[in-house]
């Protein structure tokens, strides 16, 4: 059904509003694609491509109700407000599935699934019958939502809890926005629905800004999951060794133990590439409670051993042996005979790879 019948000064303002929603979570949507794309290692359930995923459906969704609304008079008004509830569906089915992927514990996807059919259900159901899918639907994103948000606190550092309680707030700000263009809500009075499309604006600014500046809602706390980190000598020489508690970098000395195991990476790392002629400056082998994580350069290898396979670690491990090549050019030339010379790359690994 339409709610805009002239072109007054109320209509062009929501209109107004509308767009730039659009454009925001269209802009929003390729930075976090490209940010997937981007990645060493990609997966179907990174919470990059899965955003990107939720904020095009979301925008199929504003695209249907915005016909719907401002241009529609006709019986086609029941197909674009179909399309409409088929995309939010489906944009709801990715957030619970974002969600779930991110937890620690092995759900097999129960509440993905049965989103999937109660929403299959409430597309086929009758109308009157369609109140009763709605409801045990919207309970599974609540219970999950909270689920969710008590484990990310748990795990998160003091810099990601801030940035995630923004994220919060913007989900917040967008679901009130979402109820208050509701068809029940704007026929008590149209300003309500420009005041949904401000609310869905801010909440989509907010919260998409928030999650920019976190990792992976898989990877939160990544920096907890480190435990030791070696920067080697092209010839087999160890640079740096680091132990991690907890996410505390503590210096570890180069000891015989030390010296083994870098010959022993080195000499790995050497006889994979040749063997599978591997011009990739990347490595990951999966040793049962641990990965082995590796980024080489020209003169300088640098080997995380950590719980978990995340991308923000390689991500982290690429910037830190850039601007660590970089630092130490010509010390790197040849075999170093003194390794404390490299010392205040320390406080570089401490500089990236710190809990913020």
């Amino acid at each position: 059904m339409i709610i805009f019948t002239g072109d007054t000064l109320v209509r062009d303002v929501a209109l107004a509003i509308v767009v730039l929603f659009f454009g925001f979570s269209f802009q929003f949507a390729t930075i976090f694609f490209y940010k997937w794309c981007k990645q060493p290692v990609r997966r179907l359930v990174d919470s990059n491509f899965l955003w990107a995923l939720l904020l095009i459906f979301l925008n199929f969704q504003q695209l249907f109700f915005v016909i719907n609304d401002f241009y529609v008079y006709d019986s086609l008004s029941l197909v674009w407000i179909y399309l409409g509830y088929i995309s939010i569906g489906a944009g709801i089915i990715i957030f619970i599935l974002l969600q779930e992927s991110s937890l620690p514990f092995n759900s097999h996807y129960v509440f993905t699934i049965t989103s999937v059919l109660l929403f299959t259900l409430l597309l086929v159901a009758p109308r009157d019958v369609q109140i009763f899918m709605v409801v045990p639907e919207g309970a599974i994103l609540v219970i999950e939502f909270l689920i969710f948000i008590q484990y990310v606190i748990k795990v998160s550092s003091t810099q990601e809890k801030k940035q995630f309680v923004l994220f919060v707030v913007g989900v917040v700000f967008l679901a009130i926005g979402e109820g208050l263009k509701s068809e029940f809500i704007t026929n008590i009075h149209i300003v309500f629905y420009i005041m949904g499309a401000g609310f869905m604006l801010i909440g989509i600014v907010v919260s998409n800004y928030a999650l920019l500046k976190l990792p992976g809602f898989t990877e939160i706390g990544w920096s907890k999951v480190i435990r030791e980190i070696f920067v080697i000598h092209r010839s087999g020489t160890p640079i740096l060794h680091a132990k991690f508690e907890n996410g505390r970098i503590k210096r570890d000395p180069m000891d015989s133990k030390t010296l083994l195991t870098s010959g022993i990476i080195t000499a790995m790392q050497t006889a994979i590439s040749e063997v599978l002629e591997s011009k990739s400056k990347t490595m990951s082998f999966d040793k049962g409670d641990y990965k082995i994580l590796l980024r080489k350069n020209k003169n300088a290898l640098v080997v995380v051993f950590s719980e978990k396979n995340y991308a923000t670690i390689h991500n982290k491990m690429q910037q830190f042996i850039k601007d660590f090549c970089k630092l130490f050019k010509n010390e790197l030339e040849n075999k170093p005979k003194d390794v404390s010379i490299f010392n205040i790359g320390y406080s570089l690994i401490e500089e990236i790879f710190k809990e913020e």
